[in-house]
């Protein structure tokens, strides 16, 4: 632990911030799109947890290519965009992301309902 804390850099930092705030800001945006999503369907607790999963998995798509360059980061690979390993790998990456995507939605339903068991 100690080394991979020595080889952190600042840049990592950054991007690691960038990465968790569109995680949370997904979360977050949930009760806003609850909201407009009400006022056309009506308030229901399917809205609710159907806002939390869209704007979860949303979150985790926009935090993806962070997410990518940290990893890359890591691994010292470079970033330096539209070369041929890089355009092999859109579609594999475009796949990983959709799936994790998918497991975020999830998770942000899973939150959202255990938030409310705990406020109750």
């Amino acid at each position: 632990m100690i080394n991979t804390l020595r080889t952190f850099s600042p840049k990592q930092c950054l991007i690691i911030t960038a990465q968790e705030t569109a995680f949370f800001g997904g979360l977050s945006a949930a009760d806003k799109l609850a909201s407009i999503l009400k006022e056309r369907f009506g308030d229901n607790k399917v809205i609710d947890y159907t806002a939390a999963g869209l704007t979860g998995g949303l979150g985790s798509l926009a935090g993806h290519p962070f997410n990518t360059a940290v990893t890359r980061s890591q691994n010292k690979l470079p970033m330096d965009g539209f070369n041929r390993s890089f355009l092999s790998g859109c579609k594999q990456s475009i796949q990983r992301s959709l799936t994790k995507a998918r497991a975020i939605a999830v998770f942000a339903v899973g939150y959202k309902f255990a938030k409310e068991m705990l406020n109750n």
